[in-house]
């Protein structure tokens, strides 16, 4: 399974402008850090009257809802399997860049500088799909 190839899928979604999926060797899931595309997001917005900041918009968990179900639809409409399929999704308003390290020159992904920079938040998503098991 190639991550790149389900990144390539998952930048079909009008929502998405950036993304990065992850997958733990220790984990039968995938994650996804995704960047939505900030006009499409605040047209969706005001089509649904929430009118919010894009940053706020990015917490809200309808925003989150609808981006999961379009991935999903995606996914499937391309033929991934389960296990090529995004389970969870943190979203950030704002890009990968050069600027902030996450970006070559040439405008690839730098895989483990994004995967550092988020590491709470890919920790805090395999934690929702697969909560510990509590001891009894």
């Amino acid at each position: 399974m190639l991550l790149k190839k389900i990144e390539n899928v998952l930048l079909q979604s009008l929502f998405i402008n950036q993304c990065f999926v992850y997958g733990d060797s220790l984990q039968s899931s995938l994650v996804a850090i995704v960047v939505p595309d900030e006009e499409y997001g605040n047209e969706w917005a005001s089509l649904k009257n929430i009118n919010q900041s894009f940053d706020t918009l990015c917490k809200e968990e309808i925003f989150q809802q609808t981006i999961m179900q379009n991935i999903n639809h995606i996914s499937k409409k391309n033929g991934l399997f389960g296990f090529e399929t995004v389970k969870a999704i943190h979203i950030h308003p704002r890009p990968f860049s050069v600027e902030n390290g996450l970006l070559t020159p040439s405008f690839k992904i730098k895989r483990h500088q994004v995967l550092q920079y988020y590491r709470k938040e890919i920790d805090f998503l395999y934690g929702k799909i697969h909560p510990p098991k509590s001891m009894l």
